[in-house]
């Protein structure tokens, strides 16, 4: 089966853009103990992200951030409002890395492959109304905050020391 892109705009739900891919517009064949891991994954607060880049920020002394606040599009997870900065910090299963989902997804495959194609939309959607409003914008990996996250704090502060737009 063939994937069509989706086009959608912020008034219309993901869910019901990817249960137009569903047969029925719900799982078949989806285990229970499956379906219960997948609920029972959180939006916000993820260790291996957030989490994670929050500490070293912490750690390296870094000052000026805000966790998620209110009126920016696509709810960055940092920001640093003194130097226009918003950061995302991207799982890579839910973003759709091309670096760790290669050989990752193995159930509802077309499903995963149209959600994280949706995600990638969306984040590129977020990125230009960030801009236009003003803001710089980085995105970092998970795997980038697991395997090198020196590299991407020094990546910050060089980012917040360069002001220009």
């Amino acid at each position: 089966m063939a994937i069509v892109p989706l086009r959608f705009s912020y008034s219309h739900s993901m869910e019901r853009d990817l249960r137009r891919l569903l047969p029925n517009g719900s799982f078949i064949g989806v285990p229970a103990s499956r379906s219960k891991v997948m609920r029972a994954i959180k939006g916000t607060g993820n260790r291996t992200t957030e989490g994670r880049l929050r500490l070293a920020l912490v750690r390296q002394g870094v000052r000026g951030w805000k966790i998620r606040p209110d009126g920016l599009p696509g709810s960055p997870d940092f920001v640093f409002p003194k130097g226009r900065l918003a950061i995302f910090a991207d799982g890579c299963f839910w973003h759709g890395c091309e670096r760790c989902n290669k050989a990752r997804i193995q159930t509802n495959a077309a499903f995963w492959r149209a959600k994280m194609a949706l995600n990638r939309a969306k984040d590129q959607r977020v990125v230009r109304a960030l801009q236009q409003a003003g803001w710089r914008v980085m995105r970092v990996w998970e795997h980038d905050l697991r395997d090198s996250l020196p590299k991407v704090v020094s990546r910050i502060t060089k980012k917040l020391s360069s002001r220009a737009l």
